[in-house]
């Protein structure tokens, strides 16, 4: 186990942590694993911050309430900062259920991770996804908390058509505030009498990267609730929650979207703030008794000098909304491991991570096309009635 460690600090690498694959709970959690890590995990907050570009200003966070179990936390999902940024919005410790084996392990993130807590699952496989279910039961059983970014993958692209293993649905996850949620925290929630408390963060980047983050409130699934239900009206409440944190922190609008240029954007908002100063110095001037043509200099030196300071607000750019794309590229591309050439496949992470907002439709035709495979005779004809097949013959 040393000489694993001291490979992937050298490595930049994460394989020590390999062992967590294992599906048996016993291998891979402890009570005492819980208690250490909630006593290091307001220190690991702060090392996680340091791992960011964004700055994290935390809105507020509603009271958790007092349970004998641990808290499932659920968060909305954007992108690879959403994990350093999320837990400190909630500010509590937590096992990360984490779903990419190559950021896991190919990065020295799986060690950071560890450190703090994660449940690793392979997605594509169903013991282990039902394993993960059961250690994350035994976390929450034994007073530990979980983070879940129940989206199921990033919420930058989706266009709604079929894939190889999903019908298609009628939204882009893009034009969505908040994706739909996998079933699964919500029904961990209803067997184990934990409280899921919502994790929301809204990203600005038209001037600095900031991330603004709330804790909302606490939802509790009771035995005879139906979770679907519950799960509607979580994912209203978080919609609710995120909207309020974009119109009260957005830095642009809607229309800006179109119409701004995203490099000359700061610099007429810094402008206008200089032109009241601008215009007092260039009026002294013109009453001074000065020579017109020391006036002339001075004037020249002072617009010379503001358009050094503002810079060339000419520059061709892109508008806020082509901007965006071209972050998306690089929010995706800071998930390339080179070394081992892996890219971040979103339309993989989709197939794999998806959460469904409607459920494909069936047609009579489809439900009983079996019905065409029946051999008939005088003793079965019936089942070919409008009855049975809803069709009409």
């Amino acid at each position: 186990m040393v000489k694993t460690v001291i490979k992937d600090l050298k490595n930049k690498t994460s394989y020590s942590v390999s062992y967590l694959y294992n599906n048996n709970v016993s291998k891979t959690l402890s009570k005492k694993g819980i208690i250490i890590r909630k006593a290091l995990s307001p220190l690991l907050r702060l090392i996680y911050k340091g791992q960011t570009k964004y700055t994290l200003e935390v809105d507020s966070r509603e009271e958790i309430p007092k349970n004998d179990k641990g808290t499932i936390f659920i968060l909305n999902h954007r992108q690879a900062d959403d994990i350093v940024l999320g837990v400190n919005v909630i500010g509590k410790s937590g096992y990360i259920l984490f779903g990419n084996k190559d950021l896991l392990l190919e990065t020295p993130n799986g060690l950071g991770l560890w450190a703090y807590g994660v449940i690793p699952v392979d997605r594509d496989n169903k013991e282990s996804r039902q394993a993960s279910y059961e250690k994350m039961k035994y976390v929450i059983n034994n007073g530990g908390n979980i983070f879940v970014w129940a989206g199921g993958y990033w919420n930058l692209d989706d266009n709604g058509l079929a894939d190889k293993e999903h019908g298609a649905d009628d939204h882009n996850s893009e034009s969505w505030l908040i994706e739909d949620f996998n079933i699964g925290p919500f029904r961990l929630a209803q067997e184990t009498g934990a409280y899921i408390v919502p994790g929301i963060s809204h990203y600005d980047e038209v001037k600095d990267k900031v991330c603004f983050g709330r804790r909302g409130k606490a939802f509790k699934v009771e035995p005879n609730d139906d979770v679907f239900e519950k799960k509607d009206q979580f994912k209203e409440y978080v919609q609710t929650e995120y909207y309020d944190l974009m119109e009260k922190y957005s830095t642009y609008n809607r229309r800006d979207l179109e119409t701004k240029r995203a490099t000359c954007y700061e610099k007429f908002i810094e402008l206008k703030k200089q032109m009241p100063a601008f215009n007092e110095r260039i009026s002294l001037i013109k009453q001074s008794n000065l020579s017109t043509i020391e006036k002339y200099n001075l004037i020249k030196q002072e617009v010379i000098d503001l358009k050094e300071y503002i810079g060339d607000l000419r520059i061709e750019s892109s508008t806020l909304k082509e901007e965006w794309e071209k972050l998306k590229t690089e929010l995706i591309a800071a998930c390339d491991i080179k070394r081992i050439n892996y890219k971040l496949d979103l339309d993989n992470e989709k197939l794999i991570g998806k959460a469904k907002v409607v459920n494909p439709v069936v047609t009579n035709e489809e439900a009983f096309e079996h019905l065409n495979n029946i051999n008939y005779n005088i003793d079965n004809r019936h089942l070919l009635s409008k009855r049975y097949t809803g069709l009409r013959k």
